[in-house]
């Protein structure tokens, strides 16, 4: 193609030929060669079948005696019984106060070899030059050492004192806690002996006491002092009493559970055992015919120790047999089950007044009453179909009754209920209570206010109070209402704090945080449309919910704290409202407790449904110690 030369100034100048396109390369995709002498087929690793792949076999290798050793150590560690002294060693600082803690030492770190041979090297200089040699002042740093802490505990100048939980031997530390405590000096326990270590300027070390720091962190240092303080030294009755250890390895528990089996049948077949046989099995039936029960399927009421539902047992006891086909002796009436009077219900014609020589339909009518008594209809008439005698014209011989004899029982939340025994309950509280002796009584939250202040003043303090103690111990909230007094506990002053300052006055308790705001949201309320007071309220506290609930005193099941204010009100007289919140809220706090509640010890546990439902106890637990010691004589 021949390009064309354009005309006048743009001679030359013309439209360029486009270039050729590229070749593409083909692709040449190599042939996978087959070797016709191996057959493709699936592996097969069984018996006799394909070589198993490489694994990572380290398991299997024999590791470095000190590995075992450690390895050995912790499972000892789990395996054997703690003694508490030990054992408090395990309870270390929490992540977020063991930073703050560390944070704050940092600062006063032990001077450096350099920074030392620095110093020294300047007051040389300076003696060389004929000035006169003044010592530089000590810098203020942390001690580190057991004989020097020990000496610092010893005569009181330790603000604070914090120990490793990993001392090898732990009988060098063993003493500091209880040394602490003697002297009135906070101590904590933290993580790791090299951590502490490293604020030394050394590879390990035991333990550690701040003695002093700068006027700008004690503020910071009171927090952790007082951190300390709640965690460790208040608690030494908890501590001393708390074990370690004693978890066994799925092997031992099986092995052991067997063992128990074959000794409980053995016992069983002794002539002696069936007093002991006889208090479980009671303990059981009492659980079934409790008013708490009696609108409980049987299905319900499966007994762990029995391993059978209760209708079963039933059928056994009246032939008077166990399960394990030792005869019994028979129980007294008043232990009948739901299933047996269930068994013994009677078809019952009913006719009405106005309904003369009319033959009604028949239906089943279940007879049971809430009491566990066995009622049944005698000395009936029938009001619509009597002879000049008296004699009833019933052909099938069926008893018949009025409905106006019938009495309905009251079912929990409707007027009229109340729970069993309840007050029998109440005096057995205010027996195991006498003392007065728990937190709640000298620290609670009724506690914190300043009685000599206004009326309006004192109803916000309780109201702050009341805010404060929902996840907290009392002991804590006492603490921060002291603090709050203090700087003055007002809706004014507490509107014109700002939220640093307020949180610092609050801390620690649960939460504190979100109380800041919320306390600030609940004062700008106040402010706003109350003229600064607070409108009539009442909290209820989640150990009366949980307590009732156990007690079965608010009917049904309540699933939050206010159903169950609702529930008790209904019921409960009003005059002692306050004095058994204030009973019941430290019988959780000593007794009942959320986790692991004392029910040997309870006066309450042949009446509380809770304690006495073996589905939910130990025997263990549910038996008074009285029992407990008369089976451990009769089995031994």
């Amino acid at each position: 193609m021949v390009q064309k030369k354009g005309k006048g100034k743009g001679k030359g100048k013309g439209k360029k030929i486009a270039a050729a396109p590229l070749v593409a390369k083909k692709v040449v995709v190599p042939k996978k060669v087959v070797n016709p002498l191996f057959e493709k087929r699936p592996r097969n690793f069984g018996i006799g079948g394909d070589i198993q792949p490489k694994r990572d076999l380290s398991r299997f290798l024999r590791w470095p005696k000190y590995i075992r050793l450690q390895r050995q150590r912790a499972v000892l560690q789990q395996r054997l019984k703690i003694p508490p002294p030990i054992h408090q060693f395990k309870q270390s600082l929490d992540r977020q106060k063991a930073t703050e803690l560390f944070r704050l030492m940092d600062k006063y770190r032990p001077e450096s070899k350099a920074a030392r041979k620095e110093r020294l090297r300047k007051r040389a200089a300076a003696r060389a030059a004929g000035k006169e040699d003044v010592p530089t002042k000590r810098k203020i740093c942390v001690r580190q050492g057991v004989n020097t802490v020990t000496t610092l505990v010893e005569q009181k100048r330790a603000r604070l004192v914090c120990i490793a939980n990993d001392v090898d031997p732990v009988e060098i530390v063993l003493f500091l806690p209880a040394l602490c405590r003697k002297m009135g000096v906070p101590y904590c326990i933290v993580r790791n002996k090299s951590r502490l270590g490293v604020v030394v300027r050394r590879k390990k070390t035991a333990c550690i006491a701040i003695t002093d720091v700068e006027s700008n962190d004690r503020s910071n240092l009171s927090k952790i002092i007082e951190s300390a303080k709640t965690n460790y030294n208040d608690r030494y009755d908890e501590i001393r009493k708390n074990w370690g250890g004693g978890i066994l390895g799925a092997k031992s528990a099986s092995r052991i559970a067997k063992l128990e089996r074959a000794r409980a049948r053995e016992l069983s077949q002794k002539p002696g055992a069936g007093r002991t046989r006889r208090t479980l099995r009671v303990l059981c039936n009492m659980s079934q015919t409790s008013k708490y029960f009696t609108s409980i399927s049987p299905r319900r009421t499966r007994s762990k120790v029995q391993g059978v539902s209760s209708h079963i047992q039933q059928g056994h006891r009246e032939r008077g047999t166990t399960n394990d086909g030792v005869v019994e002796e028979p129980l007294s009436s008043h232990t009948t089950t739901l299933t047996k009077r269930l068994l013994k219900r009677k078809r019952v014609h009913i006719k009405y007044e106005e309904q003369h020589g009319v033959k009604q339909p028949s239906s089943q009518h279940k007879n049971v009453d809430l009491s566990g008594s066995h009622s049944e209809v005698e000395n009936h008439k029938c009001v619509g179909d009597q002879t000049g005698d008296g004699v009833c014209n019933n052909p099938k011989g069926n008893k018949t009754t009025n409905v106006e004899d019938k009495v309905k029982p009251v079912r929990p939340g409707q007027p009229g209920w109340e729970p069993p025994h309840w007050q029998l309950v109440l005096d057995n509280i205010r027996q195991m209570r006498a003392a007065r002796d728990a937190p709640v009584d000298s620290m609670g939250a009724e506690k914190c206010m300043d009685k000599e202040s206004e009326p309006q003043v004192y109803r916000f303090q309780v109201l702050i109070s009341l805010m404060l103690s929902s996840q907290t111990k009392d002991q804590v909230t006492h603490a921060a209402m002291t603090k709050l007094r203090a700087h003055g506990l007002t809706v004014d002053n507490i509107l014109a704090t700002d939220d640093h300052t307020l949180g610092q006055l609050i801390y620690p308790v649960g939460f504190w945080k979100k109380k800041v705001v919320y306390i600030r949201k609940t004062c700008e309320i106040l402010k706003r449309d109350y003229g600064g007071d607070i409108p009539p309220t009442l909290e209820c506290r989640h150990t009366l919910h949980r307590i009732s609930n156990r007690l079965g005193w608010s009917g049904r099941a309540t699933k939050t704290p206010e159903e169950t204010r609702v529930a008790l009100e209904s019921w409960m007289p009003e005059d002692i409202w306050s004095d058994t919140n204030l009973l019941l809220v430290g019988f959780g706090q000593q007794t009942c407790l959320p986790v692991g509640p004392k029910c040997s010890q309870c006066l309450n546990v042949t009446l509380c449904p809770f304690g006495r439902n073996p589905a939910n106890r130990s025997l263990k637990n549910v038996l008074p110690q009285s029992l407990q010691e008369e089976d451990s004589v009769i089995n031994s």
